[in-house]
């Protein structure tokens, strides 16, 4: 059996992703959008109005992408979705799918061996990996320094891409140096938006 095999569904394995109805409007155009832009861009933020289904659109592309997409959605209804050891053990939990195929015999899980693994997995391949973050922008302070701690060392992978939900501005808070956004389509519900991001 080859490697590629063995890797599992990461969307399903997300405790934080939100349950998607079974009839929806056609996303297909927003999902090849997003996957060419980040084709040229490290780091994407969506936007729109409440309610035109950017949190939906964020989970199908997590769906899409789930054998190398890690997703972590924040419905804004509970503070301990903020903590940041819940989003580490939600992200370990899902990248472990992911690594299953590394054997390196590093058995210590912590968010420093899943860069490290992710780095040596994406090494040399035409593919990235993806994170998707939900509701990470307008938080209170206190937040931000423990959040700011767990997405810092991801943007370290080589390979990887990002999408966050929300305007960039706010979210440049999580980035070590400032950032800027500028819009490259505006669509009937969303703004796409590219973040620097921090190195």
């Amino acid at each position: 059996m080859n490697n590629e095999a063995k890797i599992m569904d990461m969307f399903y394995r997300s405790e934080t992703k939100p349950r998607i109805r079974e009839r929806l409007i056609s996303r297909e155009q927003y999902l090849e959008f997003l996957e060419g832009q980040l084709e040229e861009n490290k780091v994407l933020c969506v936007q729109g109005v409440e309610g035109v289904g950017v949190t939906t659109t964020l989970a199908l592309f997590a769906k899409r992408h789930g054998s190398h997409c890690a997703s972590y959605f924040n419905n804004g209804w509970s503070r301990y979705l903020l903590n940041p050891k819940a989003i580490v053990s939600s992200l370990q939990s899902q990248l472990e799918l992911s690594s299953s195929n590394i054997e390196d015999g590093d058995n210590e899980k912590n968010l420093t061996t899943w860069v490290y693994r992710l780095n040596k997995m994406t090494r040399g391949k035409n593919r990235y990996f993806y994170f998707v973050f939900d509701g990470f922008d307008n938080l209170p302070v206190v937040f931000v320094d423990g959040i700011k701690s767990v997405l810092t060392p991801l943007f370290s992978v080589s390979n990887a891409r990002f999408v966050f939900s929300g305007d960039a501005q706010n979210l440049k808070l999580y980035s070590s140096k400032p950032t800027s956004c500028s819009n490259f389509k505006r669509t009937t519900w969303m703004v796409i938006c590219e973040v620097l991001t921090p190195t």
